[in-house]
């Protein structure tokens, strides 16, 4: 079982609890200021204590990295250096106050969420707010929404997932606004989101619905009905394949998301409710109590399992199996199954002898292990018809034997059972040679003590029927040559009874897996050369026509690359998300990533000339117009914000002018011409008809842009 050890008592209510990077976590309470805690020791690494950090905030957050602490009253963003405790940046919100809030993955950006359902880009160095992401609901009714909420963030490398009021998923990238995704797939409010990798996501919501939805295919793989409402977070454990899901319950739920089936449906119960989970490693978790209290849980892992089997407590080791199903199937748990065959075989050896004790000695340690006492059951039973089975060998009796083997498994563990898969091998290549050369009358001799047989009648049936197709078959499987294969079995559907089929659908799945991989490496020769052999594969045409298409599309980028057209570059990677993610897609964004940040510079020191001259010719890319736009309002902004401050009066009232042509009214430039009248106690007459409202990319065609 997991043992849950105190961690660490908070002294009034938790209002924030996340995971760090350097094995630490952070959390924040209603009185007493936030504190960054070691996770293995659960000391207290660091305090932080503000006037505003209190019971009044409304949204908190901490930078991965730790340095970074942001938080939000009813009126202001605050973010500060955890430390040296200095307030970084003090920024003025609007009525719209903000109710969550959080650092990407990056420690650079602050993505906030505020009562209007918009969603709001800030960064640690800047003075003020970057970008507007996007606004909730999605697709926004005619009637005015009394309460509107963004409800979830999930990261996955630059990509941020988020959802609110209407329950549509954005999926954003954050460095260029661009591949822009909107997934809906219900109403429901969810309050938890999970990327698996960047091609999957995870959502979770009010209903006790979790669904499993393909971002690129847009569509929803698996929905699990949990036995829980109001799910409010899904973590995933590293290097595994359970997710850890927890609702307003004292207890938590694993969910395999490759079977997309519940292991656990109570797993670990507290003392109170959980507030959150987190994931230090696959063998521990931090738990945040609703009481205040916060837990260290060392769960069962590998290594207890690999201690057990050292130790030879292997009774234990396979009732920590049977308690733990997230040990299935990990190396230590395959080494202790074959410590259980050994056993098995040894105990077989025995019976066949007529050591009954001897047997039973082998097998008693196993005997308060539920998951074995069948087959320990089935063990002895079968070897009560091991006579009979004798007999049966002897008499060459092939139908009687193989089919007594297939109700007692145990008995093929025999040497009578091992000699006649012997013969019937030597059978089976006897029977070929005869048909190779044209004496199929000798094949069916030799088959007719098997013709009776269940488990070899169909491949028989082939052997007799269909020999050279057969042939074929077996060298396609060899070669891995799955077109040839769909071709013959299209000839003879008998062949997709046969177990070696069975195993096929897994071998093509891995070969895709494969392909994928040489297609973000740009070893497209050998991609191609792979899909060529799957190419025919009932099942997989659309997938097979998808990877050539990837294929094209990243021959196409190298070329441009490699021209030194970095323009189309971008172009083509934002048309197909899937070379974002190719090794040299991340390059280019990686490239893009620099060049903002230098932008972002500029345009909180309204430089518009220097925005220009870092992009150059990469200002006009369609798909990064919106992030690029973004920029150039805010440069126009910080000049308005330096001449108002500067009583600097007539160039303030030039620059709102020229920028309501340019980009119309918002709600910064609105603000700031209440500002200016303020100051100047001179009313601006501006007035836009609907006809006149430009629209919000207006800017590549202003020659003020381009021009000067």
């Amino acid at each position: 079982m997991p043992v849950t050890s105190d961690c660490q008592q908070a002294r009034s209510e938790i209002t924030s609890f996340v995971r760090l990077h350097n094995d630490s976590f952070a959390f924040s309470t209603k009185y007493h200021g936030a504190k960054i805690i070691d996770s293995q020791n659960c000391d207290i690494k660091l305090s932080f204590k503000h006037a505003n950090l209190n019971c009044n905030t409304t949204a908190i957050c901490f930078s991965p990295n730790s340095k970074f602490i942001a938080f939000t009253t009813k009126s202001h963003l605050y973010i500060a250096n955890m430390y040296d405790k200095k307030i970084l940046q003090n920024i003025e919100l609007d009525k719209n106050s903000i109710n969550i809030l959080t650092f990407d993955l990056s420690s650079q950006y602050i993505i906030a969420g505020n009562t209007d359902g918009r969603v709001l880009l800030f960064k640690h160095n800047a003075s003020s707010q970057l970008s507007r992401l996007c606004s909730f609901p999605y697709q926004r009714p005619k009637s005015k929404i009394k309460k509107n909420f963004i409800s979830a963030f999930a990261f996955y490398k630059n990509l941020l997932a988020v959802s609110g009021y209407g329950g549509a998923i954005f999926i954003i990238n954050i460095s260029s606004f661009a591949n822009k995704i909107v997934l809906i797939h219900s109403t429901a409010a969810k309050r938890s989101l999970c990327f698996l990798n960047e091609n999957n996501i995870v959502s979770a919501d009010n209903d006790g619905n979790l669904q499993f939805i393909s971002i690129a295919d847009n569509k929803v793989i698996k929905n699990i009905t949990l036995p829980v409402r109001k799910i409010s977070q899904i973590t995933l454990i590293p290097k595994s394949k359970y997710l850890i899901i927890n609702a307003n319950t004292n207890f938590m739920i694993i969910v395999d998301y490759k079977e997309h089936k519940i292991i656990h449906n109570k797993y670990i119960e507290f003392k109170d409710n959980i507030y959150k989970v987190f994931a230090i490693d696959a063998s521990a978790l931090i738990v945040c109590l609703k009481n205040k209290e916060i837990k260290y849980v060392e769960l069962p892992s590998a290594k207890r399992l690999s201690s057990l089997i050292l130790h030879n407590d292997l009774p234990e080791a396979h009732k920590l199996v049977d308690r733990e199903p997230m040990l299935l199937n990990t190396k230590e748990h395959k080494n202790l199954e074959k410590i259980y065959d050994i056993a098995y075989k040894n105990a077989a050896e025995a019976l066949v002898n007529q050591q009954i004790t001897v047997a039973k000695e082998f097998m008693r340690i196993y005997k308060d292990v539920d998951s074995k006492r069948e087959s320990i059951v089935l063990l002895f039973k079968s070897f009560e018809h091991y006579n009979r089975f004798k007999t049966l060998y002897v008499e060459k009796n092939h139908a009687l034997g193989f089919a007594m083997s297939v109700k007692y498994p145990a008995l093929k563990l025999t040497k009578q059972y091992k000699n006649m898969e012997l013969r019937w091998k030597k059978t089976f290549t006897n029977a070929q040679r005869h048909i190779l050369l044209g004496k199929s009358e000798y094949a069916k001799a030799l088959f007719q003590d098997y013709i009776t047989v269940a488990s070899k009648r169909p491949i028989i049936e082939l052997i007799l029927k269909h020999n050279t197709l057969f042939i074929e078959f077996l060298k396609a499987l060899e070669n891995q040559d799955f077109k040839k294969v769909h071709n013959i079995c299209i000839k003879n559907p008998l062949f997709t009874q046969m177990p070696i089929y069975k195993t096929l659908a897994n071998d093509i799945e891995k070969s895709i897996i494969r392909i994928e991989a040489y297609i973000k490496n740009n070893n497209i020769s050998l991609a191609r050369t792979s899909l060529s052999k799957i190419e025919m594969t009932a099942g997989f045409k659309d997938k097979v026509e998808q990877l050539y298409s990837m294929c094209d599309d990243m021959v196409q980028l190298q070329e441009m690359y490699i021209n030194g057209d970095f323009y189309s570059c971008y172009e083509l990677v934002d048309l197909y998300a899937h070379l974002h993610f190719s090794d040299l897609g991340e390059l280019l964004q990686k490239h893009y990533t620099k060049l903002i940040d230098k932008c972002e510079v500029h345009a909180l020191k309204g430089n518009i000339q220097g925005i220009k001259a870092v992009l150059g010719e990469l200002i006009t890319l369609d798909a990064r117009k919106e992030k690029v736009g973004d920029l150039l309002r805010i440069s126009f902004k910080m000049q308005i914000k330096y001449f108002l401050f500067n009583h600097k009066t007539k160039a303030a009232k030039s620059v709102i002018y020229t920028y309501i042509d340019i980009f119309t009214k918002d709600v910064e430039i609105i603000s700031l011409m209440k500002k200016y009248e303020n100051q100047t106690h001179e009313k601006l007459a501006i007035t836009l008809s609907s006809e006149e409202t430009p629209s919000r990319d207006a800017w590549l065609n202003s020659s003020i842009i381009f021009d000067s």
